[in-house]
């Protein structure tokens, strides 16, 4: 399966492609967006994307925590019954997200 694949299973046309709601790069305005965290796999297909976006949002001035995850591919998170990282992921997030609900 390659990208085209996906693209026609998640789009209604090639033109949403365009569209920042589907490719978030594409946004024309990075600025006053809620707090992120991105998760970056070492091998993911759109990890130079990833970086880009997290990039994007720090010039934009929001508040972005980010970590990488060596080793890992795209959708690594979602095998956390194999894969102990996808767990390390899984925490780190519960633990952001608990940090923002105290905040």
């Amino acid at each position: 399966m390659n990208i085209k694949f996906y693209n026609e299973q998640y789009l209604n046309n090639r033109e949403e492609v365009k569209n920042p709601y589907v490719s978030p790069l594409l946004s024309p305005n990075f600025k006053n967006l809620p707090p992120a965290h991105v998760i970056i796999a070492e091998f993911d297909i759109l990890h130079d994307e990833g970086e880009s976006y997290v990039g994007q949002l720090l010039k934009g001035g929001n508040t972005v925590t980010h970590k990488q995850y060596d080793g890992m591919i795209h959708s690594f998170i979602v095998l956390n019954k194999v894969i102990n990282k996808a767990n390390d992921a899984i925490d780190n997030c519960i633990s952001l997200f608990s940090e923002m609900g105290r905040s």
